[in-house]
């Protein structure tokens, strides 16, 4: 393991509270797991639910995960996870009520920001369905750039889904990118 991998797998496992202007992002526990579960109502949500939880137990040294909240409310989800020593890929739910506030935007802008400066990421990427513009926006709002399109990549029961891949790096310009306070 090389001294950066060490150090993103050190910070990961010492998350701490993220806070922007209007949430915060607490580290993913069974408490503020049960939070959100509650709130999740759909079944493409429950699906996006229990494949973060397979993967923060099949991954958790190299997986991370902070519960959004507002006012006491939990929102959502947002997911890090180390892919190699200098590359993460991002994640993001919000449950379908809260959606449209400008959560997602703020909380995936505030964990793209701790990645590379408290962990050190130099790219970050994020893959979204092809029939998902809103996620796709979220992404784009926080300076990722659309890579290209990974077809029938997302498999869903027996159908295959397109999926766009995203990316930002650490020296990309920077955009949108929320401040942490």
């Amino acid at each position: 393991m090389s001294a950066t991998a060490g150090k993103a797998r050190s910070v990961l496992s010492m998350m701490s509270l993220i806070r922007t202007a209007r949430l915060l992002l607490e580290p993913l526990d069974s408490a503020c797991a049960r939070a959100l579960r509650d709130r999740i109502a759909d079944d493409d949500e429950r699906t996006a639910w229990m494949q973060l939880c397979r993967t923060l137990a099949e991954r958790p040294d190299l997986t991370s995960a902070w519960i959004v909240y507002c006012d006491g409310r939990a929102l959502g989800t947002v997911a890090l996870m180390l892919v190699d020593d200098t590359i993460g890929e991002i994640g993001f739910l919000v449950v379908r009520p809260e959606r449209g506030r400008g959560y997602a935007r703020e909380a995936v802008a505030a964990v793209t920001r701790h990645a590379f400066t408290a962990i050190g990421l130099h790219r970050l990427a994020g893959v979204t369905q092809s029939d998902n513009p809103a996620a796709a926006a979220v992404l784009e709002r926080c300076g990722f750039r659309r890579e290209g399109l990974m077809r029938g990549s997302h498999a869903d029961g027996a159908v295959h889904r397109d999926c766009w891949l995203y990316a930002r790096l650490a020296t990309d310009q920077e955009l949108v990118l929320v401040k942490s306070s």
